[in-house]
């Protein structure tokens, strides 16, 4: 028998032996179609892949003022049956943390509901990072790499910009592509004091809001769009990308604790916060704005971390070399533990991106191959999320100019 025999079999745990024991797991948001009460299951619709999975809770080792939620509290067939307020109906979502498969299936470590009914909130992935502004409000910035847009012309650059730009929170990134002699493909990114075109400016040491032509014509005028206007089309890509800022509501707010802790899964080098594919939920208030009611998660337990530049879309998909590794801490509590068990689940794809309300059928297309072999992040605690909140929605905010 070998040493690395002997080694598998030490690395064993009551669920069976981890034969991958670095490789990552997911965390998967669910689009949920059906209990199974018999085997305490879960039974629903990866939103990443589309895939049909069945996942169960792994036994939890931790003393804990509450209960886990689980099969019997999401299904009504628990205690306080549907009034519980984990209760989930057919087609809410549910988000489990450090999915891996083991001999007798697809286990997790924790489970929320962060969407109790098909309705209640948007759910979906996309590259994201949380941000703390100047004045302590929380929320996060999302990529919307599913409508990036290539542009050829002035026209359509102004026009995307525009579309890119539907209110002040909204902001849009312009980067050109080229690949070059050696076959590395570089990026850049249209700097104008604050990488991105928004529709919040400074003016007389306070924040205003200017309408989506005018910020078009604004970039126009810069060094940049002067320069687009005679080569653009050229021998390079060109591509705007929306991006759309979304705040904590109160309630998520008071759950979510101090800046480091909200942001502990994004950080790069230093206090610098990163992109990675995420799973983000938002409800939406009475005012008809959409807000952040729970805290956002990267899709694998073991995230690379990509700077502006980096982030790649469905039209650029730059070189790695400037991405970092999320290096953070392992854990040696096997049944809660991210560096434990087998997965064999697609952690590096060309994957569907869908929303909670699209379900698995949405023809929505990205291809993209996000690389997540990358060190183990603390288990430190639970995603958070409000059940049934009755979230105010926050205040006006600054835009963003406001770090």
């Amino acid at each position: 028998m070998s040493f690395d025999k002997l080694k598998e079999i030490a690395s064993a745990d009551s669920r069976g032996a981890s034969t991958q024991s670095n490789t990552p797991g997911r965390n998967v948001a669910l689009n949920v179609t059906s209990f199974d009460i018999p085997a305490n299951q879960t039974v629903g619709f990866d939103l990443l892949t589309g895939s049909e999975m069945r996942i169960s809770l792994r036994p939890d080792k931790v003393k804990r003022t509450y209960e886990r939620a689980d099969v019997p509290a999401w299904s009504g067939t628990g205690k306080g049956g549907t009034r519980n307020k984990s209760y989930t109906e057919i087609g809410g979502t549910i988000l489990f943390e450090s999915v891996f498969e083991y001999p007798d299936g697809l286990t997790a470590r924790w489970g929320t509901a962060v969407s109790h009914t098909p309705t209640e909130a948007t759910v979906f992935i996309e590259p994201a990072r949380p941000f703390v502004s100047k004045k302590d409000s929380y929320g996060i910035e999302v990529i919307h790499t599913q409508r990036s847009k290539m542009v050829s012309t002035i026209d359509e650059l102004r026009a995307a910009l525009i579309d890119a730009l539907p209110n002040q929170y909204s902001a849009a990134i312009v980067r050109f592509g080229q690949t070059m002699d050696d076959g590395s493909k570089e990026v850049i990114t249209a700097r104008d004091g604050r990488n991105i075109i928004s529709r919040s400016i400074s003016e007389n040491n306070a924040y205003k809001a200017i309408e989506a032509d005018e910020a078009a014509d604004r970039f126009m005028q810069t060094e940049y769009g002067q320069y687009l206007a005679s080569d653009i089309g050229t021998d390079f890509i060109t591509e705007v990308i929306p991006v759309e800022r979304y705040f904590a509501g109160k309630d998520t707010r008071q759950m979510l604790g101090d800046k480091d802790k909200f942001q502990r899964y994004y950080k790069m080098d230093g206090d610098i916060v990163g992109f990675t594919p995420s799973i983000i939920t938002l409800r939406r208030h009475a005012e008809g704005g959409q807000y952040m009611s729970a805290e956002p998660i990267p899709t694998s337990t073991k995230p690379k971390i990509y700077p502006l530049d980096k982030v790649p879309t469905s039209i650029l998909i730059p070189d790695e070399s400037l991405v970092e590794n999320h290096d953070s801490y392992f854990t040696k509590d096997h049944s809660t533990s991210l560096n434990t068990g087998n997965t064999d689940l697609p952690l590096t794809q060309d994957h569907e991106i869908r929303t909670s309300s699209q379900g698995p059928m949405s023809s929505a297309r990205e291809h993209i191959q996000y690389d997540q072999s990358q060190p183990t992040y603390a288990e430190s605690s639970p995603v958070t999320a409000i059940p049934q909140s009755n979230d105010e929605p926050p205040p006006r905010r600054r835009g963003f100019g406001d770090r």
